[in-house]
């Protein structure tokens, strides 16, 4: 975006917050500017967390409200999340990130480099 002479380029850098501390943004933006003028680094932090009691509360509530028009006729659903609804992406993302650290990160673990970059020439 353009506003008179100042050009507005917003762009986000995502950091594990285990490296939120001891000046690190100070030091990440640093690295950023290395050899551009006249820009502005805004250290716009976040931080949120919820029990798990709530999250079920939430996902319990959800599951047992939710309606549904099929057949000319509402319907509550009894199973599952509908595809699309909004939590049924987190809990996607949930699930798999499950996954790859139960199964398949043990799995890459223990048979090696030749599973991470394939048979060598042969």
């Amino acid at each position: 975006t353009v506003m008179g002479n100042v050009k507005v380029n917003h762009r986000s850098v995502a950091v594990p917050s285990h490296e939120i501390q001891d000046g690190h943004f100070t030091q990440q933006a640093a690295q950023m500017a290395n050899g551009q003028k006249n820009r502005i680094f805004l250290d716009c932090v976040t931080e949120e967390s919820i029990t798990r009691a709530h999250i079920m509360t939430v996902l319990r509530q959800y599951l047992s409200m939710n309606l549904i028009w099929i057949k000319k006729k509402w319907r509550r659903q009894s199973k599952g999340i509908a595809q699309g609804a909004k939590p049924s992406t987190l809990l996607c993302s949930l699930y798999l990130g499950y996954v790859e650290r139960v199964c398949l990160n043990p799995l890459i673990a223990s048979c090696g480099a030749e599973c991470m970059h394939g048979p060598g020439p042969e």
